[in-house]
């Protein structure tokens, strides 16, 4: 056999002066090993690992890219090894036993294993090992994450991790974050117990600035990224399931949800930038745990948070409206996502409440949100924390981003917009999230969330522009501070009544803000009060005889709203009022004296009208004709025909189709011919009346 000569830097020489100087030295600091020193031992067995894989590949082009052509030449001369159970693949535990029959064969594979190891970083060698992993058509040691050892003895992490970045794209992508195979070193997944502290650092729906810069810009809403992210989270170099997760989480999401989630990322381009966040950001809050533990404050009791005397309190402080129950419903359910982490959803309320609705509500309530509510707010989510001894504890917090820097995220960075600019375009009027969010060049999520951590300014009180019930008592305030209405009404022995005319202010704001000041009201004089209205009496009138409010309060000298609070007094249940009193009356007359087929249907308002549409639209070929000719919506008109079916009992016509006009059914002959007998008039004219209210 002919000897090679080779010439000064080849690479044979090159892989063989690296190999000497590592055996001398007793570690490696070549390549993957520079910034990383191991003994000798662990490099060797890697090359000797990567070599027999490459050389054992069944692919002999892709040898060729790494190795010299006169090497490679003089390895397919010599034969390539065999395979088989005491193969390079499956080496015994005897050393030198397997070692290539070929100088030049060793030469091939050091060579091959130096370009893939000798690099400084770990997933271009992935790259490149990916060609030689899952080639081998007999191995018994196939590529996964569980079988990398079975490449050899002795090999270091360094390899593992550059195993683990060649089939990273092969695995599912809940198995990429457990393994971290996207970033600078993957490895196995950590400690259970490791696992079970990360997750006392993450809330239940992922910290809003960091989800808004890495969200894909289409695709999933915040609501439904922000759990998911928050499970990929828990995930990443971990050895728990996703459910289990989930559940330890707060159960904001599923297992299944936040699965179907990432599989929806796998397919966007940043899928690579994700796996990265997730694993950097796994390190910081392994390294330094969060100041916050969201695992205790989930299981929190949050019945008593923000009481609705305190809401009162803060609104009147504030110069808010208090609102109807959905207001002070969205103020608790803001208080609760900020404090909990867990979604504002889960907010226990004391009616039933829709999802659907509390997102709506929060939402508005964010737009409205003010500086000085904003504080309120945070000293009563203070004051709860403290009630339950979380004493050292923030209310919120966000993880450090500095490691985002240099990454190229997909998202909206919220530090971008200029907060100023919002508030001002927030403030004019009629201005609604989405506009401010297209003329700041950014997302309606963005603009929520900068609302809700930078709230604007509240709104300068003006004498005689108050909006609302808090505007007004902040107005009285500025014009009668306490010392002031100290000196009017104690000092100066003034009335209520002429401290409101001199100043212009109602007598029921005066007195509140008198007890609000603490001051001792003087009793007033004795009035005169209306006859009491006995329930016997209201009913009779009101319920038997059908006489409206208004006329029972002319009779009894008495305003129509003190007899509707009568009428609330007692527990008897109003109809409506004004215009549809008498449509009601009618409706019940119809309804007495009417043929018993036709009663249904004119016991309710509007059902005389209804059954005359009818009666003259069944004449007609189609319901549109029948539109057309009695100058009728279609919708109308159908409406009304499908309500007198429901209340009827059955269908009254069967439609038009082609080559057939509409007909009559069997009850709809009943029915017309019921019409044209209670309503002869009408059916003679064979013309709708016009519409009333309730029809």
């Amino acid at each position: 056999m002919s000897t090679l000569t080779l010439p000064h830097e080849h690479p044979a020489l090159i892989a063989q002066r690296i190999v000497s100087e590592t055996i001398t030295a007793g570690t490696a600091d070549f390549g993957l090993y520079e910034h990383s020193e191991v003994p000798s031992l662990n490099a060797l067995a890697d090359l000797r690992a990567v070599a027999s894989r490459t050389l054992a590949a069944s692919r002999s082009d892709l040898l060729a890219t790494l190795v010299p052509a006169d090497v490679l030449d003089a390895h397919n001369a010599a034969g390539s090894p065999r395979s088989g159970p005491r193969s390079l693949t499956n080496p015994t535990v005897r050393p030198g036993f397997m070692a290539p029959p070929t100088a030049a064969s060793t030469a091939a594979g050091v060579i091959a294993a130096l370009h893939i190891m000798g690099g400084q970083h770990v997933q271009p060698a992935g790259v490149v090992l990916r060609w030689f992993t899952g080639h081998h058509p007999r191995s018994t040691t196939p590529a996964t994450p569980t079988t990398m050892n079975a490449w050899g003895k002795y090999t270091s992490p360094r390899l593992l991790a550059v195993q683990l970045a060649s089939i990273g794209p092969d695995l599912r992508c809940t198995d990429q974050l457990r393994y971290r195979t996207a970033s600078s070193q993957p490895r196995y997944p950590d400690r259970v117990q490791d696992s079970h502290r990360r997750l006392h650092s993450i809330p239940a729906v992922f910290w809003p600035a960091l989800s808004l810069r890495i969200a894909p810009p289409a695709g999933h809403y915040q609501r439904i990224l922000r759990p998911a992210l928050s499970c990929m989270l828990g995930l990443t170099g971990s050895r728990l399931g996703m459910p289990e997760i989930s559940r330890r989480l707060g159960g904001a999401t599923c297992g299944l949800a936040a699965s179907r989630v990432m599989q929806y990322l796998r397919r966007t381009p940043w899928w690579t930038v994700m796996q990265n966040v997730m694993t950097q950001l796994a390190e910081q809050i392994d390294a330094q745990p969060a100041p916050i533990d969201y695992e205790r404050r989930r299981h929190l009791d949050y019945s008593s948070l923000l009481p609705t005397q305190e809401w009162d309190d803060i609104c009147r402080r504030t110069a808010q409206f208090r609102g109807r129950e959905r207001r002070i419903h969205a103020a608790r359910s803001h208080l609760f996502e900020r404090i909990s982490g867990l979604p504002a959803e889960l907010m226990p309320a004391e009616t039933t409440v829709t999802e659907a609705d509390t997102r709506k509500w929060i939402s508005e309530f964010t737009t409205q949100l003010t500086s000085d509510l904003a504080t309120e707010l945070n000293h009563t989510a203070k004051a709860f924390l403290d009630r339950h001894g979380l004493h050292n504890e923030p209310l919120t917090w966000q993880p450090e981003t500095t490691f985002l820097k240099g990454l190229e995220l997909p998202g909206t960075n919220p530090d971008a917009v200029s907060v100023a600019t919002l508030h001002e375009l927030i403030g004019r009027p009629r201005t609604t999230v989405t506009q401010a969010a297209n003329l700041l060049g950014t997302s309606n999520e963005a603009v929520k969330h900068l609302l809700a951590e930078h709230p604007p300014p509240p709104r300068p009180v003006t004498p005689g522009k108050a909006w609302a019930t808090g505007h007004i008592s902040a107005v009285a305030r500025t014009q009668l501070p306490k010392s002031e209405l100290r000196r009017l009404y104690i000092d100066e022995r003034l009335s209520i009544r002429d401290i409101s005319r001199a100043t212009g202010i109602s007598v029921r704001v005066v007195t509140s803000i008198a007890r609000e000041y603490d001051i001792v009201l003087r009793p007033t004089g004795r009035t005169t009060r209306a006859k009491p209205i006995t329930q016997e009496w209201l009913h009779e009138q009101y319920t038997v005889h059908r006489r409206p409010l208004a006329d029972l309060a002319r009779e009894t000298g008495m305003s129509p709203t003190s007899m509707a609070r009568w009428a609330r007094h007692h527990q008897i249940p109003t109809r409506r009022g004004g215009a549809g009193h008498n449509p009601a009356l009618r409706a019940l007359a119809d309804g007495v004296t009417a043929p018993p087929l036709l009663r249904p249907a004119l016991e309710r308002r509007g059902g005389r009208e209804h059954l005359r549409n009818f009666a003259a639209a069944a004449s007609y070929p189609t319901l549109g004709a029948a539109a057309d000719a009695l100058n009728v919506n279609w919708f109308t008109l159908v409406g009304q025909i499908n309500r007198l079916e429901r209340d009827l009992g059955g269908p009254l016509l069967e439609r038009a189709v082609r080559g057939r006009p509409m007909r009559l059914t069997a009850l709809g002959r009943r029915v017309k011919r019921a019409i044209n007998k209670a309503f002869p008039d009408q059916a003679a004219r064979n013309t709708p009346l016009q519409r009333t209210e309730g029809s």
